[in-house]
């Protein structure tokens, strides 16, 4: 795991050019939490992870791709670790969980 977040922390992106609709990367979060941006094609869960110009960009061809990897300086990779913080944390994972499991239980009582 260290070697992958050490990689992943040294990378000056991370780029996820997929072409299926995945229900959610889990490493686009891990990226952006060592403050990695992203750069993905408009797909899957990407819409909903890369927040566009923020923590990476979103893109819908290679040709775009590249355009975005020139201008990844435009990232504040603090900025990315912050939001990968805020909305990826285990503490907000757990809190998601727990929330949807309340709602549940009330649904049900």
């Amino acid at each position: 795991m260290l070697k992958k977040n050490e990689m992943l922390g040294s990378a000056l992106a991370f780029l996820m050019p997929i072409n299926w609709n995945e229900p959610f990367g889990i490493v686009m979060a891990e990226a952006l939490a060592c403050g990695t941006p992203v750069i993905g094609f408009n797909k899957g869960s990407v819409p909903e992870v890369v927040i566009h110009g923020k923590n990476g960009f979103r893109c819908n061809t290679k040709e775009e791709m590249i355009t975005y990897v020139n201008r990844i300086n435009e990232i504040n990779r603090t900025e990315v670790r912050i939001d990968a913080e805020r909305r990826f944390s285990s503490e907000v994972i757990v809190e998601q969980y727990l929330s949807l499991y309340r709602k549940i239980i009330e649904k049900n009582v």
